[in-house]
């Protein structure tokens, strides 16, 4: 994921610029990162028999066990609970 002052300059605005217009929208580069991560985290247990520890891996955790709380902060599950919870439905 490209870091917030490159996606500025994709878009013609200074980093400040940006950061003030999704605050104007109340959210954040954070926020959007984490909902991007989120997705890709839930459609890579669901569509993948990838161990938790290389969907961490592709979405540039350093450590499973960084994913797997972030995982947890999001959804309320920690991954293996959800990928069961999705394919018992």
């Amino acid at each position: 994921l490209p870091p917030i002052a490159a996606v500025a300059t994709a878009l013609g605005l200074s980093e400040r610029t940006l950061r003030y217009r999704l605050a104007e929208q109340d959210t954040s580069f954070r926020k959007l990162r984490d909902q991007l991560r989120y997705e890709q985290a839930c459609q890579l247990l669901l569509s993948t028999a990838d161990s938790i520890e290389q969907i961490a891996e592709k979405l540039h955790y350093n450590e499973a066990s960084a994913f797997a709380h972030a995982f947890m902060r999001w959804s309320g599950q920690s991954p293996n609970q959800y990928r069961k919870a999705q394919q018992a439905r």
